[in-house]
């Protein structure tokens, strides 16, 4: 499957939803960097979505759940911040950043627990924590923070098993090991 006239696609971050393969490319013309392959027609597309904010970020650690893709992406002036794309609506969230300004909240690690998504991110007040989407309310907050203030407790390998998110983290670098939360 090529698809970019210019050179490489570069894909990557492949997820199954909707009969289809979504990930990340590079399509040499589109400012859209996301795809799919559709198992009906063995056609790969560029996916043109709507944007609220007139943005396309770059797709960077990309998960599906629930109709939903959640993503890091970048756009200059804003640094890697977190996007959901809403595959029914064809349409990118309108959602706040969580780091505002050229800094990063660089968001990773996405599980879903219990209807919403947890993920790892930074922010200036608490460094990186755990944090957590409403997937209902549309809004992002800090759902776990181990190492308080503006320390990081540098969360990693966020997993949901039985009610329960698991990942790893400590109050500092010395000190990481693997943590449980339970959600309210």
């Amino acid at each position: 499957y090529y698809f970019n006239p210019e050179g490489d696609s570069s894909p990557n971050y492949f997820n199954f939803a909707v009969g289809a393969i979504w990930f990340s490319a590079n399509h040499g013309t589109s400012s859209s960097r996301l795809s799919r392959l559709v198992f009906s027609s063995g056609m790969v597309e560029n996916v043109l979505y709507e944007s609220p904010n007139g943005h396309f970020p770059s797709i960077n650690r990309m998960a599906h759940y629930d109709g939903r893709l959640y993503f890091q992406g970048f756009i200059p002036g804003m640094g890697d911040e977190f996007w959901v794309y809403d595959i029914t609506s064809n349409s990118l969230l309108g959602l706040p950043e969580i780091f505002p300004g050229p800094g990063s909240s660089n968001p990773f690690s996405f599980a879903l627990l219990n209807g919403d998504v947890y993920f790892s991110a930074r922010e200036l007040g608490n460094g990186r924590e755990v944090r957590r989407f409403n997937t209902t309310t549309l809004e992002v907050e800090l759902a776990v923070d181990v190492a308080p203030g503006s320390s990081s407790s540098d969360p990693a390998g966020l997993t949901a098993v039985d009610g329960r998110l698991y990942f790893i983290g400590g109050a500092d670098l010395n000190e990481r090991r693997p943590s449980p939360f339970d959600p309210i």
